[in-house]
């Protein structure tokens, strides 16, 4: 499996349910956002099939139906296909802590409060594999690093994530598991003094401080790496 061969650690610390959920998050299959007319009208088909899984026994017009699969793509965007199979299996078997019952209708609520629950055990997953992650790294042998080489993996990071913004700026304030990058990108150009040191109460005022920095540095028309070693150099 893809997955146990980039992370073999996962495969004695996760259940076979869990490694597929953490492998949608690492290798993030097609999302909601990216869909096209046919993506939506295989989604839509998916999504029929439902109501006979459910016990659904009055289908609803195909135009109340294609209605639900654009309200759903358009909601979670960040969203995919697999993971939405994925939350309505396990809500179904009752491994969510979600009301399973769709008491014969297919409703927005009924789906929003499985992807929610869903949404809740995948954090959960995630945040194990961090640990995780983060326990191999203490325990490999200490490697010295120069001040210059912390430098540049902080740059290429901040060079990275400014990327991922410009590429999706409408929803890339809604990504999640970005919290760790946040907090290392806003301590490098602290440290550096290219921002000015905020007090932040909660990781969500850190996440919009360093969008607003990407949303300057975008109306710059420069990149990060340019306007970070511009002002250094002035220095």
């Amino acid at each position: 499996m893809l997955l146990e061969k980039h992370n073999p650690m996962v495969s004695k610390d996760f259940n076979a349910s869990d490694k597929e959920i953490l492998a949608y998050i690492l290798f993030k299959p097609k999302r909601f956002r990216e869909f096209d007319n046919n993506d939506k009208n295989d989604f839509l088909n998916n999504l029929i099939m439902l109501y006979s899984i459910l016990g659904i026994k009055d289908i609803p017009s195909t135009e109340h139906n294609k209605f639900l699969v654009n309200l759903i793509v358009n909601e979670y965007p960040t969203f995919n296909k697999y993971e939405f199979d994925k939350a309505i299996n396990m809500a179904i078997m009752g491994k969510l802590e979600v009301e399973n019952n769709p008491y014969q209708a297919l409703t927005p609520m009924y789906i929003s409060n499985i992807i929610k629950a869903y949404k809740n055990k995948r954090q959960n997953i995630y945040q194990k594999y961090k640990q995780l992650q983060g326990k191999l790294e203490r325990e490999k042998p200490t490697k010295s690093i120069s001040k210059k080489e912390q430098f540049f993996i902080a740059l290429n990071l901040v060079e990275s994530e400014y990327n991922h913004y410009v590429e999706d700026t409408k929803t890339y304030e809604n990504t999640e598991f970005r919290d760790t990058q946040f907090k290392y990108i806003y301590n490098f150009l602290r440290d550096n003094k290219i921002i000015k040191t905020y007090i932040y109460k909660t990781n969500d005022e850190l996440k919009k401080y360093i969008v607003s920095w990407f949303k300057a540095i975008n109306k710059r028309d420069t990149s990060p790496t340019l306007y970070i070693k511009n002002i250094l150099s002035k220095k």
